[in-house]
């Protein structure tokens, strides 16, 4: 269900990812918002 605009968030999240400094907890919470839009098990809690 991921459209074009979460491919590129995915692809900004690695290329940051990447860099030789990088801020660990805001790479979290974009992957975090990520797993929350497009949740693997519908109705899985965490």
């Amino acid at each position: 269900g991921f459209t074009a605009e979460d491919f590129a968030e995915v692809a900004d999240v690695i290329a940051e990812a990447l860099k030789p400094s990088y801020d660990a907890e805001a790479l979290k919470a974009r992957v975090t918002a990520l797993a929350d839009k497009h949740p693997l098990y519908p109705g899985l809690s965490k």
